[in-house]
């Protein structure tokens, strides 16, 4: 089998790739910039792989069949498929591969599913790219018997990806969302976990950063949790984070160093959200 890469017309051009063995089943993480990356030859007749997309869009499919990618979104990719394109901008997936015999046991029905993406809503694609994402980061340091639980849990998702995905309706978001629209929604949740800190931080700050409208950037949210909502929820789970191994760091140090500039109101919210005080953390 041969494979070319074309790069896009965005410079510089890059790919990285980091490759993880799991014994039944490898994980790996490509991320870069746009290309168009083509395969030709008969290939591995036992390679079958899922695509999880985690940032960008991406393309796959031949000459008959196109499937379109956006962040969140899970996507079979048989041994036929010839091609795989970033068309624009970053991009950042996982594949896992498989291998035919072991997607035929747990996905016996995969030929009939290969030409439609699992949407990023579907409760086991959500759960899949969650899980893997956390695998490709932290998975070399774990002891080996962490690493054979994670990787079953991984494989135990995968027969629910032919299940219908009632838990997800329209409403959802940004599963509801299109490609280019979670695209978008994702350039704006990273503008906002990258400023977090900054107390003033609203949502006319993040539309004229990111050169969008005001009422886009609301548009990207309904459905579910507003901006500022989805800005106090990252602000709060940062500060339990650094709650959970302050040390002798005061309460409301921790509380602005995250965007609170009320550390009653900080405390409020903390335990309206999780519970217990920002002290019993």
């Amino acid at each position: 089998m041969d494979v070319s890469v074309e790069p896009g017309a965005e410079a510089p051009f890059g790919i990285r790739m980091a490759l993880q063995d799991w014994r039944s089943f490898r994980l790996m993480g490509v991320q870069g910039s746009a290309h168009r990356s083509l395969r030709r030859g008969p290939g591995r007749a036992d390679e079958l792989c899922l695509m999880l997309q985690f940032e960008g869009i991406c393309e796959i499919g031949d000459r008959h069949t196109k499937v379109t990618l956006g962040p969140g979104d899970v996507a079979i990719m048989p041994p036929d498929f010839e091609c795989v394109q970033a068309p624009r901008g970053s991009f950042r997936h996982v594949l896992i591969d498989l291998g035919l015999d072991l997607a035929q046991e747990l996905l016996p029905q995969w030929q009939g599913l290969r030409a439609q993406p699992f949407p990023a809503g579907h409760p086991a694609a959500m759960a899949l790219v969650g899980l893997a994402r956390w695998m490709l980061s932290h998975g070399s340091s774990l002891p080996e018997d962490a690493r054979e639980g994670l990787a079953n849990s991984l494989l135990a998702l995968v027969p629910n990806l032919a299940q219908a995905d009632g838990e997800a309706t329209a409403t959802d978001a940004p599963q509801a969302l299109p490609p280019l629209a979670r695209a978008q929604r994702q350039r704006v949740e990273a503008f906002i976990r990258e400023n977090l800190a900054d107390a003033a931080l609203d949502v006319g700050t993040i539309a004229r950063e990111l050169g969008l409208s005001v009422r886009y950037v609301h548009k990207l949210f309904a459905g579910g949790p507003s901006v500022m909502q989805w800005v106090q929820e990252q602000r709060l789970q940062a500060c339990r984070d650094e709650l959970a191994r302050r040390g002798t760091r005061a309460v409301a140090s921790i509380a602005y160093s995250w965007g609170f500039a009320c550390p009653s109101h900080f405390s409020r919210a903390f335990r309206r959200r999780f519970g217990i005080s920002p002290s019993q953390a």
